[in-house]
């Protein structure tokens, strides 16, 4: 059993400054990891890396350093940076999956929406495909 809590579960962590889960949505992962309530997590880390108020860079270590013995498997937006209207790093995606690579306890990666590869965005499924799951 898991859950996909939004990426911010409060602004005093990870230096973050934004929308937030716990006392906007009254979500609280960090208890639920605590007590072993759910087995994985899947936080919606939605923002690109050196965002100016959550950045991805700061965010991805806060979520490996509290996931304990739970599962952890980042949420990607990935159709936000595959489609045209994404003006950053052509390269976001690419620099996101190799970041949580550094992390033994990222156990993998979520990806939003699923268009974003059935569709083939930008050649996005042909990316993950050569060189990410080979």
């Amino acid at each position: 059993f898991g859950i996909s809590p939004f990426g911010i579960v409060e602004n005093k962590y990870a230096g973050t400054n934004g929308f937030n889960s716990y006392s906007i949505l009254f979500c609280d992962p960090l208890t639920w990891i605590k007590d072993k309530t759910v087995d994985y997590v899947t936080p919606q880390i939605y923002w690109e890396i050196g965002h100016n108020l959550a950045d991805y860079s700061l965010l991805l270590p806060w979520w490996v350093s509290i996931i304990g013995d739970r599962h952890l498997y980042i949420g990607h937006f990935s159709s936000r940076f595959t489609a045209k209207r994404y003006e950053g790093k052509k390269s976001e995606m690419g620099d996101q999956l190799r970041m949580n690579r550094e992390y033994s306890n990222a156990g993998g990666s979520v990806f939003f929406s699923a268009k974003s590869i059935t569709n083939n965005y930008s050649g996005f499924a042909d990316t993950l495909k050569n060189n990410f799951y080979k």
